[in-house]
């Protein structure tokens, strides 16, 4: 949804810490696919650790505890750590997937989009 809504003005990359699984879950593509013509089908998860996080402007984290735990191992950037606490949607039903996709979309066009067409 990010590189979609951002298009080429920002560099978008989705990772967490130890990522377990190959892809992403069903519903999230289905959901993102219907909802916002959104392919994830190819999706796959990157462990934070490969990224050089320091040359980010925004870092959005999407749970606190992770955030926290962020904080802490990137003292010298934790100013470009951004908390978007939302539910984590893995393993529940469907319109779980759904509520937490319209809120991250809700977000990004609400938070990120100004932020790069103001430049």
């Amino acid at each position: 949804m990010a590189r979609k809504i951002l298009g080429n003005k920002a560099e978008v990359e989705s990772a967490g810490f130890m990522p377990m699984f190959d892809g992403a879950a069903p519903d999230a593509v289905a959901i993102l696919n219907e909802l916002f013509d959104v392919d994830i089908s190819q999706h796959r998860p990157k462990d934070v650790s490969e990224l050089s996080l320091g040359e980010y402007d925004r870092i959005i984290v999407l749970d606190a505890y992770v955030y926290n735990t962020m904080s802490k191992l990137m003292k010298d950037h934790s100013d470009k750590l951004v908390l978007w606490d939302t539910e984590d949607p893995f393993g529940q039903d469907r319109e779980t997937y759904e509520r937490v996709a319209k809120w991250l979309n809700a977000h990004l066009r609400k938070h990120l989009a100004p932020l790069l067409f103001s430049r």
